[in-house]
């Protein structure tokens, strides 16, 4: 792992750390009421460093658990997304002619459908579900994978190796899984950092409008919807899964950067 990538991802992995030790070890469930403790402040009792809810709920259980379900999201929505597109993106760019023209054009009609519209309706209209959500997340975040695929793909198979194969006889799914695909992973990895915050937002987005699925399992999406509707009492119900909200995804906006400048450097070490 580069040196430039370890810090943000240290924090996230401290984060998702954070929550297993609080799951075993913190006295407060996130889900268990303390009625006669509602809306304490941050830093007012020493058993609830971050406050409580309107219901007396444990603010740090519930910010620290919810920063690992939408870690998870992310995570899921970005794993769809990158098998999708990697499938997609190598197949159109190296095979060329009318699959690269018949792939290429479905992922542009795609890509013209409002991804928040198509969420909102399909959690309308079905039964909410977490694995729905990272479906369509995942499936929408593969189509700007798949474009990037391509251009990597089209970029490897002139490289002489792949050539080399060719001239060898191998056929064309042997050329793609040992030579083309493996050398897409610096850009498969920087596609992934941009994906998962994506799904954190729109997870985020969708908690706001009561559609999320994850209010039923608590994620920073949830938290944040219920900090807006108490935000004139309680600020902190807010503020603290904001800020954990806002480490998240620049933890992930450093990593696709420091990605996106390592693939850069390579490319003028090859030039």
């Amino acid at each position: 792992m580069p040196a430039s990538i370890r810090t943000p991802a240290l924090v996230l992995l401290l984060l998702v750390a954070a929550a297993g030790l609080c799951w075993l070890l913190w006295p407060h469930s996130p889900d268990q009421p303390y009625w006669d403790r509602a809306l304490l402040a941050p830093l007012s009792n020493w058993t609830h460093p971050l406050g409580t809810d309107a219901i007396g709920r444990d603010l740090l259980a519930r910010v620290v658990l919810a920063t690992a379900m939408s870690i998870a999201i992310g995570l899921c929505a970005g794993a769809l997304a990158a098998i999708i597109g990697l499938l997609v993106g190598a197949a159109a760019g190296y095979l060329g002619g009318f699959v690269d023209e018949l792939l290429m054009r479905a992922v542009d009609v795609l890509l013209a459908l409002p991804l928040l519209l198509i969420a909102i309706l399909l959690l309308a209209f079905f039964e909410p579900s977490l694995w729905v959500l990272m479906l369509l997340v995942g499936a929408f975040g593969a189509l700007d994978v798949a474009r990037t695929m391509r251009v990597e793909a089209r970029r490897v198979a002139s490289q002489e190796f792949v050539l080399a194969a060719q001239l060898q006889g191998h056929n064309s799914p042997y050329i793609l899984t040992r030579h083309v695909v493996p050398n897409l992973r610096p850009a498969l990895l920087t596609g992934i950092s941009v994906i998962v915050p994506q799904a954190i937002l729109v997870e985020s987005f969708l908690a706001f409008l009561g559609l999320s699925p994850s209010e039923r399992i608590g994620s920073l999406g949830s938290l944040l919807a219920e900090g807006v509707q108490d935000m004139a009492y309680a600020p902190w119900m807010l503020v603290v899964p904001a800020l954990a909200m806002g480490t998240v995804l620049l933890c992930f906006g450093l990593i696709g950067d420091r990605l996106r400048d390592a693939r850069r450097a390579a490319r003028g070490d090859e030039a």
